[in-house]
This record gives structure tokens, C-alpha cells and sequence, in this order.
């Protein structure tokens, strides 16, 4: 019987134990698949952050390539835009499947980028160059021959227009372009109104205005598409860094999501194991003491009979010893009495004797 109630013990112990076990291995899994949608989603916002990074960087570079020229800020530029690119295309591999949105917007930063850096380079990298080195060299040759002939109010509408072009190459503002259009109008016209110079120099002049003329109306209208190219580039760095943004802050939202289940899950899991540990061990613990629980009932209960057949043992021996007690009494009441009969015999016999003395008296007598 010992050995059937301990196997079904051992058994018990077995299937909690399983239990525990498979209990254990669900939450464990369940939690390992939410730190990898942690994991995923926490990398998907960095991967967003750096293209939240350089969609702020790009027009910065282009910025500086337009201004200084500089073709080391260029190469960048085309660094960081196949950057960008595999940053999109790394979004895939986090689970975004649908990315027509930001890589429309990254497609609209390459072309723009690309096409603003081939103006520039087209427009010249410094002034020898380009469409800045054909207006340079057509206006040092007008110069020259405005310097040669002296006539100086030629010399002031030159200097004039002059002026406003530079205006324009440094601040791009279409009143300058006009300004300067109004002031080779005028130098045009003070060049054939004159009347110190030839036919034949007149025309030179005006071959040269020409020449000096169209290369900077073909400046000006590269500087406008740039500008153009400029406000599409930046807006579609603004696109595609809004739409960074916000796969980045939803990742994130996702990921702390995640990381209140978890916290959840280890809080119940936590409340739940210690529940269950307290549970099992006080069910181990009955099982444990079960098989002693009927011996020392049995234990118990003999343990009151002799003490109930003590106190009858106990009860007899009073009574006993209380008979005893009475039956000496007894006897000590008895002995008394027959010491009185023997001396009340002897005394009977004294006055027999007397009796009999006093009778042979009185027979001797007669």
C-alpha cells in the first residue's frame, strides 16, 4: 500500500512539473517573439532616423556645392543619396511592405539632386569654366574694348551693368536681372548714339554687348532652373524626411508598445509562478505528509486507550486500596470482638470455677 501511495506521489510531482515546464517554455516563446518585433521595430525607427538624417544633410551639401563650387561636396551628395537609397530599401527587410510612398519621395531627392548638380557643373565649377567662363570671357573682351576707347559715359553704363550682374550672381533676385537688362538696353543705345565712334567700331561694340549679353542671359536662365531645381530638391527632402518621421516615431510607438506587453507578461508571469510555486509546494507538501497522516491517527488513538485504560487501572487500584482499607478496618473490628467473647469466656469460666468451688463447699459442708 506504502509503495502504490508513493508512486501516485512521484507521479504528480512528474505532471506538475510538466506542467511548470510547458508553462515556461509558451511565455518564454511568446516573449522571445516580442523582443524580436522590439528588435525589428527599434531597428526600422533607426534606419528611418538616419534617413530623417540626411534628407536634413542633403540640401545643406547642395547648399554649400552651389556656393563654393567645391566638387568634394558634390561626391558627398551622390555618397549620402546611395546611402539614403539602400536605407530605403533596407526598410523592406523590417517588415514595411509598402514603400511606394518614401521611395517615390527618395526617387524625387536623387533626381533633383543629380539634375541641380549637373547645372551647377554646366553653369562652371569656377569662372573659367562652363557658362561662367564663356560670360567671363565675353565681358573682359567688351571691357577691354569699352577701356580702350575712352569714352567715358559708355565707360558708366558699363560699369553700371556691371554692377547689377554681380548683384544677381550673388543674390539671384530677379530685380537685379531686370536692372541689369535696363542697363545694357541703355548701354546698347549710348554705344549707337555716340557719335566718336565708327560704323565699323560701333559694330564691333555691339558683336561684343552681343556676346556678353547672351552668355549672361544663358547664366541667368541656368540660375533659374537651379532655382528651380533648388525649391524641388527641398521639397522633396521635406517629403521624404516628413514620411521618415513618421515610420520613425510609429516604430517606436510600436516597440514601446511591445515593451508594456512584455513588462505585462513578466508582471503576470511573475504573479502567476509565484501563485503556482506556493500552490505546488503546499500540494507537495499534503502529498508528503499524507502517508504519515493515517499512522499517527492510529498512534494517536492508542495512545488514548492507554491513557483511558490508565485511568481505569488507576480507578481499579483506588478502589482497591479503598477495599483494603475497609477490610482492615474490618478486621481490626473483629479482633476486637473476640477479645472481648475470649474474655467474657474466661470471665464465665472464673465464675464456673467459683461456681463449682463454692458448690463442693458447700457439699462438704453437709
Amino acid at each position: 500500500m506504502s509503495n502504490g501511495k508513493s508512486v501516485n506521489l512521484k507521479t504528480r510531482v512528474r505532471v506538475y512539473m510538466l506542467m511548470l515546464v510547458g508553462i515556461f517554455f509558451v511565455v518564454s516563446s511568446a516573449i522571445d517573439i516580442l523582443i524580436h518585433k522590439v528588435n525589428n521595430d527599434s531597428k526600422r525607427a533607426f534606419t528611418a532616423k538616419d534617413i530623417s538624417a540626411l534628407s536634413k544633410l542633403l540640401p545643406k551639401q547642395l547648399d554649400l556645392f552651389k556656393y563654393s563650387r567645391n566638387i568634394t561636396y558634390a561626391e558627398q551628395v551622390t555618397k549620402d543619396i546611395k546611402l539614403l537609397n539602400r536605407n530605403v530599401d533596407k526598410l523592406k527587410t523590417f517588415g514595411i511592405r509598402n514603400l511606394s510612398s518614401i521611395r517615390m519621395n527618395s526617387d524625387n531627392v536623387k533626381s533633383a539632386a543629380n539634375k541641380e548638380i549637373a547645372l551647377i557643373k554646366r553653369i562652371g565649377l569656377t569662372e573659367n569654366q562652363g557658362i561662367r567662363g564663356k560670360m567671363r570671357n565675353a565681358v573682359l573682351g567688351f571691357e577691354n574694348a569699352v577701356n580702350t576707347l575712352g569714352i567715358q559715359k559708355i565707360r558708366n553704363s558699363m560699369l553700371l551693368a556691371r554692377k547689377h550682374e554681380k548683384d544677381f550672381i550673388i543674390e539671384g533676385k530677379q530685380k537685379y536681372a531686370d536692372e541689369w537688362e535696363s542697363a545694357i538696353n541703355n548701354l546698347a543705345a549710348a554705344i549707337s548714339a555716340s557719335s566718336q565712334l565708327s560704323s565699323n567700331v560701333k559694330d564691333k561694340l555691339s558683336n561684343r554687348l552681343d556676346s556678353y549679353k547672351t552668355s549672361f542671359k544663358e547664366y541667368i536662365s541656368a540660375q533659374k532652373t537651379l532655382n528651380v531645381l533648388d525649391h524641388k530638391a527641398k521639397a522633396a527632402h521635406s517629403k521624404l524626411l516628413s514620411e521618415a518621421k513618421r515610420i520613425e516615431d510609429k516604430s517606436l510607438s510600436a516597440a514601446d508598445e511591445f515593451i508594456n506587453i512584455i513588462n505585462i507578461i513578466l508582471w503576470i508571469v511573475v504573479t502567476a509562478g509565484t501563485l503556482l510555486f506556493v500552490i505546488a509546494a503546499f500540494i507537495a507538501s499534503n502529498l508528503a505528509v499524507k502517508p504519515f497522516i493515517k499512522p499517527a491517527g492510529n498512534v494517536n488513538a492508542a495512545a488514548s486507550d492507554i491513557n483511558q485504560s490508565s485511568l481505569q487501572l488507576s480507578s481499579a487500584s483506588d478502589a482497591l486500596a479503598q477495599g483494603a482499607a475497609e477490610q482492615a478496618a474490618s478486621l481490626e473490628e473483629i479482633a476486637s470482638s473476640m477479645e472481648e467473647v475470649d474474655s467474657m469466656v474466661k470471665q464465665t469460666a472464673d465464675n464456673a470455677n467459683q461456681a463449682n468451688i463454692t458448690a463442693e463447699e458447700t457439699a462438704g459442708a453437709a
